[in-house]
């Protein structure tokens, strides 16, 4: 039996070899370490056609089929654009002077907390109601399948797959996984309190993404899987974000034609003679056509001054996405900090989001994202993040043009492997790169047929190499030397049962549990999933089955956020209340985007409001609501101007206390004016 001392060695020895390698042992299927090959080495054995496994591995191969090739290093976008063949809309701009967020960095409060004092119209800080919305009255998204432009360019440019950025963007997040081998984001530039907090990506971020490839006149159209997805038409932030994009982009009289509640009766525009639709970027690799929508542009901005609108709900609301109602109040108080602040939503936009963002930003030729911080109900503020400050986080360095090429030459290579297994059928694939394992698994199975009930399973590997040395995933996306990669795509050999097993485990990460609303029990839960509309004015019920283990009790931490939210919304009632009637400052831009001297007045719903006309001749004794403070207010302003000076202390339905200095010259309007005030007394308290 070997001694304490002899272990120590042995490991000191091990060590010693590993740094001498100057990367880790790759394990191969049998657990075996061993060096890897140079990448000189690869490349002669490759340009032979020999294989580059050990001998051993040739004598029992663990494979059906392998396919192997370097991804070496290139200059320049992988992307081209293409002419859209049909006529499109121009791409949207900003409206309400939103567009100061752009050339600013940083967070954009809407409503300035400490001075109360708008940084833009009060209209938008409340959220229209979604079941407000008339989704009929907008062009519908087309998946990439149903999309005749998409397909009519892949057959002029010859290529095998067409995909839009909601089908692509996932399998490129997990091909990144799989080349960076788990690398941890940058949250560097954060204050100090995330010092400890996690930094590698969300549970959310990495469940594995499925979709669905259309084989049609000898194309592949890649669309999202909706099989696995339980929730996507109860999911109000999907909703939310589709009604915000209009919301930004639109003048309110224009914006207010899509809601039921103020244009009831809707009339079509005349369509024009040649279709147009809305604004899309295509592009093409070697054998992709890929879709962007293109939600807005202002020239100003570097490149195509293109960027994206995105829209995100407080933690609280993501986190408890059925019981948003109750979630509703959740608010964001501070810039800073670990609890309801801006800090804390780009803290998980970092660990959730960015990556996807990036992805969509290469593939629409942007320059960024326009992020609207919301809980459902209130719009908090804005923040522009350029697509070079998402990367940053991303990769800790300014690489992201060559990390987006190399995972798209990759997936390029997966899809003709992936059509090798059942060529010329449509296929449902799922991706996936489980933390830690340095494998990306693809599942592929057909929709229909007489092979329907098959699987086969594909395994994808990759070593990085920095200027012809085998180097870490992690160390290999942050450099700026020549950056190749040697990946390895191999069917395994795996017994039937084995491969629905792991279809079975990518399944179970694919489906999540949703924790039950205040109110709703096991019992009563598939009456309020039936319920849940948000494409209605009225509340339909909608069909299917419903399982129970899509539900959950809330956990603790759910429950506690619960209370909170329960407390916030009563303090915003008292607030509201307080506020109800007070004048809203407002800061005005001139039309060169400055800000003007002067302010606006906005009513309780972000209306601009006027002076009204009031006749004061016996109506105000008339008058039992304390509305009537307000139309004195505004005929005392006019006619004594700047001389009346009016301070708001509290305005509550039932209190109203005002105070209103002037000067000694307006005596006779004091007398003229008592019968007035005196029935106003009966309200509160008017000082004069």
């Amino acid at each position: 039996m070997r001694s304490v001392k002899e272990s120590l060695q042995q490991a000191r020895d091990f060590q010693n070899a590993k740094d001498r390698l100057k990367l880790p042992l790759r394990e191969n299927r049998f657990n075996s370490p061993r060096p890897q090959p140079s990448l000189g080495e690869l490349k002669t054995r490759l340009k032979a056609k020999r294989s580059v496994k050990a001998a051993v591995e040739d004598e029992k191969p663990w494979y059906l089929s392998k396919v192997e090739a370097l991804c070496e290093h290139k200059e320049g976008p992988i992307l081209r654009d293409l002419v859209p063949p049909t006529k499109q809309h121009p791409v949207p701009t900003l409206a309400h002077g939103l567009n100061r967020v752009l050339f600013n960095p940083g967070v954009h409060w809407l409503r300035d907390p400490r001075s109360q004092v708008y940084n833009f119209t009060p209209w938008l800080e409340h959220i229209p109601k979604v079941t407000d919305f008339a989704f009929e009255r907008m062009q519908t998204f087309i998946p990439s399948s149903e999309d005749p432009d998409l397909l009519a360019l892949a057959v002029q440019n010859k290529k095998r797959f067409v995909g839009s950025t909601s089908s692509l963007t996932g399998m490129l997040s997990h091909i990144y996984f799989l080349i960076s081998e788990d690398k941890d984001v940058d949250t560097s530039s954060l204050s100090t309190v995330w010092k400890n907090q996690k930094s590698d990506f969300t549970s959310g971020q990495r469940m594995p993404s499925a979709v669905r490839m259309n084989f049609k006149n000898g194309v592949y159209s890649i669309d999202s899987s909706d099989s696995y997805d339980n929730i996507k038409d109860k999911n109000i932030l999907l909703w939310l974000g589709h009604v915000l994009e209009r919301f930004f982009t639109m003048p309110q009289k224009e914006f207010e034609a899509y809601l039921r509640s103020k244009t009831p009766e809707w009339t079509p525009p005349p369509q024009p003679k040649e279709p147009v639709r809305d604004a899309y970027r295509f592009a093409m690799s070697s054998t992709f056509v890929m879709r962007s929508q293109l939600d807005c542009v202002d020239p100003s901005l570097p490149g195509t001054g293109v960027f994206d609108i995105k829209t995100r709900g407080t933690s609280p609301i993501r986190m408890d996405i059925l019981n948003f109602m109750e979630n509703s109040a959740s608010p964001l108080k501070q810039l800073v900090g670990l609890k309801d602040s801006f800090e804390k939503e780009y803290y998980d936009l970092i660990r959730s989001a960015f990556l996807k963002y990036s992805f969509q930003a290469r593939i629409g030729n942007m320059d960024g994202v326009l992020c609207a911080y919301h809980n459902t109900g209130k719009v908090f503020g804005f923040q522009y993040l350029p697509l070079i400050e998402m990367e940053a986080r991303l990769y800790g360095a300014p690489v992201g043009e060559r990390v987006f090429n190399k995972c798209v030459e990759l997936l390029e290579a997966i899809m003709k492997e992936v059509e090798r297994c059942f060529p010329g059928e449509s296929v449902q694939v799922a991706f996936e790169t489980q933390q830690h394992k340095r494998r990306l698994d693809v599942v592929v199975s057909p929709v229909d047929g007489p092979r329907k009930d098959e699987v086969k399973m594909l395994e994808v590997t990759a070593t990085n190499f920095i200027d012809e040395q085998a180097t870490r995933g992690s160390t290999a996306v942050t450099s700026s030397l020549p950056w190749t990669i040697h990946y390895v795509i191999a069917e395994p050999k795996l017994t039937p049962v084995k491969v629905e097993t792991v279809l079975a485990g990518i399944t179970s990460r694919l489906s999540r549990t949703y924790a039950l609303p205040t109110g709703v029990t096991l019992s009563t839960v598939s009456q309020f999933w039936h319920s849940l509309n948000f494409t209605s004015s009225t509340v339909t019920q909608t069909t299917g089955e419903v399982d129970p283990k899509w539900f959950k009790e809330p956990d603790a931490n759910q429950s506690h956020t619960r209370m909170q939210s329960k407390e916030e919304r009563e303090a915003a009632i008292l607030k509201a209340a307080e506020e109800k009637g007070k004048p809203k400052k407002v800061l005005n831009l001139n039309g060169d985007g400055h800000v003007a001297e002067d302010w606006t007045v906005y009513d309780d719903w972000g209306y601009a409001t006027e002076p009204p006309k009031y006749d004061f001749k016996g109506k105000a004794e008339e008058d039992e609501d304390e509305k009537a403070v307000h139309h004195i207010v505004a005929r005392l302003k006019a006619m004594v101007g700047e001389r009346v000076h009016v301070f708001f202390s509290s305005c509550f339905s039932w209190h109203v206390e005002l105070n209103i200095f002037f000067s000694p010259a307006a005596t006779d309007f004091t007398r003229r004016w008592g019968k007035s005030c005196q029935r106003l007394s009966t309200l509160g308290r008017f000082s004069v």
